[in-house]
């Protein structure tokens, strides 16, 4: 095979610091822990090779990138630093580095300005500074997501390593919450709540690719994987994740393209889960959430001490990351003035606190722009006759509208999968510009041949 010389170079250049590293491990390390070291430098070969691979093993470690409890960097970060630096590497050499021109580009870049604005008033500026550097982090992230998925095909691969990784994962929190006796299911994410939120995207893709695929054993395993994110939305106990679900479930009634098949996929579901399932103790947790009083002295009272936050501090913030230092100031629940709170609960009241208006203004501004971009392209796909990517684009729209739902109760504004499918949606309308511009250039060639 014929390397290119960027290929060449990068090859030269891991190969060294392989071999310098290997050393130093060696006489610091045991001979199982060089074994593994040795699996992940293959690992990384490979994604060097084509940073494709290294994009798609992010998607894969999204429900387990936790998995190791204490571990400084999560699988997803390190995947991401390996694929993202090799990536930019390639495409400098190359030169051929160039941005998507999209509004969502100046959305985020405003986003991140005043996140990074918001420190010059923060408290713990340490705390400020992690969250910036995770800001960024996600815009790299976008960068990647807009560049790779260039095509149908890597969309489709996408798509499918999405789903099949999260029945992966949501296996792995079943068997860890029955195993380990666990109250609530957290798998590899090591929270409740945030597993919900990332199983959404992939439930409303799997209900799409259900009600298109004509393969019986494709159509088998999707509609066991439907079930056992359900099953895991159970036994994860999330409140807010349940709205988000049912939402979801809402959407895909109202907008699938065959709906009795998606019915029968509901009812047969419910019909195995019923008999196995706690679902009196998820009943008895679910009431909660129609009891006002409890609502109100537990979330209710931390989003209205967030939005006094937010009004004592209307233009630039306390800061991002520092709702848990300055909550004391403007927050209580019952009777107990001053009590502590990690989160705000609510990404968009969080936002609004600790970056001010503006941020909040630019986070908006970009949730507007990706579900106008997923609308748009799902209709022109329609009109051409697409519908198995125009289909994709509405399970998209689906998931995102519930993911938005979600974070109503969560602080999930640096969430993965938002900003995955932010990407997504950009890619997937450059992938159509892409092609409607070729088509327009082989139509003005024949017209000038003709004339000729």
């Amino acid at each position: 095979m014929r390397l290119t010389p960027s290929q060449a170079i990068i090859i030269i250049i891991t190969i060294g610091i392989v071999m310098f590293m290997g050393s130093v491990l060696l006489a610091v390390i045991s001979p199982v822990e060089a074994g593994i070291m040795l699996i992940a430098t293959i690992a990384g070969l490979f994604i060097i090779w084509r940073p494709e691979i290294g994009f798609l093993l992010m998607i894969i470690s999204l429900g387990v990138e936790s998995i190791v409890i204490g571990a400084p960097v999560t699988i997803f970060r390190m995947l991401g630093i390996l694929t993202f630096g090799t990536w930019l590497l390639r495409e400098l050499i190359a030169k051929r580095f160039s941005f998507a021109k999209t509004p969502q580009n100046l959305c985020i870049a405003g986003f991140i300005f005043t996140a990074i604005l918001s420190v010059l008033f923060a408290d713990a500026i340490s705390l400020s500074l992690v969250r910036v550097f995770t800001f960024i982090q996600l815009f790299f992230l976008y960068l990647l997501v807009v560049s790779l998925v260039n095509s149908e095909r890597k969309l489709n691969q996408v798509v499918w390593i999405w789903v099949i990784s999260a029945t992966a994962a949501s296996l792995y929190a079943i068997a860890l919450f029955m195993w380990e006796e666990l109250p609530r299911a957290v798998g590899g994410i090591r929270d409740p709540n945030d597993l919900v939120l990332y199983l959404l995207i992939p439930i409303a893709l799997t209900a799409y690719l259900f009600q298109m695929e004509k393969s019986n054993i494709l159509k088998v395993f999707l509609g066991v994987s439907f079930g056992i994110f359900l099953a895991v939305t159970v036994v994860s106990f999330s409140r807010g994740g349940f709205i988000a679900v049912l939402f979801l479930l809402g959407l895909l009634f109202l907008k699938s393209p065959k709906k009795k098949s998606l019915v029968a996929l509901i009812l047969i579901t419910a019909l195995f889960l019923t008999p196995i399932l706690p679902f009196q103790v998820w009943f008895d947790r679910i009431e909660t959430i129609v009891d006002l009083d409890v609502a109100k002295a537990g979330r209710g009272d931390i989003w209205e001490g967030g939005v006094r936050m937010f009004l004592h501090n209307f233009i630039f913030g306390v800061g991002v990351g520092n709702f848990r230092f300055e909550y004391r100031q403007y927050g209580w629940i019952g009777s107990y003035e001053g009590l502590f709170a990690m989160v705000a609960h609510n990404a968009y009241v969080e936002i609004a606190a600790e970056q001010g208006v503006f941020g909040l203004l630019f986070f908006l501004l970009l949730i507007w722009l990706t579900y106008k971009d997923l609308r748009k392209t799902e209709r022109f796909l329609r009109i051409v006759e697409n519908y198995y990517i125009s289909n994709i684009a509405q399970a998209l729209q689906i998931g995102f509208l519930s993911f938005l739902v979600g974070i109503m109760f969560l602080s999930q504004q640096h969430n993965k999968s938002l900003w995955l499918v932010v990407g997504l949606a950009v890619a997937i309308k450059m992938i159509y510009i892409n092609k409607v511009n070729q088509i327009c250039t082989g139509i003005n060639s024949v017209d000038g041949n003709s004339k000729e």
